[in-house]
């Protein structure tokens, strides 16, 4: 049967899907939410669990780090995301922190699914070369943790990406951090990093991510669909009926 997302058997599927990842992940036995446990530094990329706390950037409310040497030794590469968001007005402001806020909400079902979406097992050179875009659409009626929805997911590549999403001269910086972020994870067992963006094209703002994948295939879901397109529309589901773990 294949994976339709106007059935029953998509509803069906959505919720066997996060019943594996929380089981996976041990999910409900751990004394933080997955989507907590996930959270990093920006900067060294040490779990919340061994930061033991982690503080935002108190000028942007972005990045996240676990030392002030860690905000220090990232500053040349935050600033210009960190200046952006200062030259901000109020409304533009609070609807990037909606965004940041969805972004963070969902990072553990992009983790675990995203990889199948870009064929990272497969292929793994299409980290260092494709981003995993997921388009939105925003909802300002809704509280701000799930104020925007999933329209679409493409892959594409760095050098492809529109303007709007990523200016070109952020780029080059990206590239960079995606390749320290690669090294830094696969020296402490993962697999390493691939690039996932958040994108709302009628408000013209975009969250990059640094994710990190497994070192070994994630063990196959039961009901995982075949296609990429199936993986496709199966992730934009999970976000989209706001299965959080």
């Amino acid at each position: 049967m294949s994976y339709s997302n106007n059935s029953s058997y998509a509803r069906h599927h959505v919720s066997t899907i996060a019943s594996e990842i929380m089981s996976l992940y041990g999910a409900g036995s751990k004394p933080l939410p997955l989507r907590k446990e996930m959270m990093e530094c920006y900067h060294c990329v040490k779990p919340l669990g061994k930061a033991g706390k982690l503080m935002q950037c108190g000028r942007c409310k972005w990045d996240i780090y676990c030392s002030k040497q860690c905000q220090r030794n990232a500053w040349p590469t935050h600033r210009p995301r960190c200046d952006n968001v200062a030259h901000m007005d109020d409304l533009n402001a609070e609807r990037m922190h909606s965004l940041v806020l969805f972004k963070r909400r969902h990072l553990p079902t992009v983790t675990v699914l995203g990889p199948s979406v870009l064929e990272i097992y497969e292929m793994p050179i299409v980290t260092k070369h494709a981003a995993l875009l997921l388009c939105l659409d925003s909802h300002p009626e809704r509280r701000r943790e799930v104020s925007y929805s999933v329209t679409d997911i493409c892959l594409y590549g760095l050098d492809k990406l529109p303007g709007t999403v990523l200016h070109p001269e952020e780029v080059g910086r990206i590239r960079a951090r995606l390749a320290l972020a690669d090294e830094r994870l696969k020296a402490t067992g993962h697999g390493g990093a691939f690039l996932a963006i958040m994108w709302c094209p009628d408000l013209g703002m975009a969250q990059v991510e640094l994710m990190d994948y497994m070192k070994d295939k994630f063990p196959p879901l039961s009901l995982m669909p075949g296609t990429r397109a199936e993986r496709k529309q199966l992730l934009m589901d999970v976000i989209n009926s706001d299965q959080v773990f």
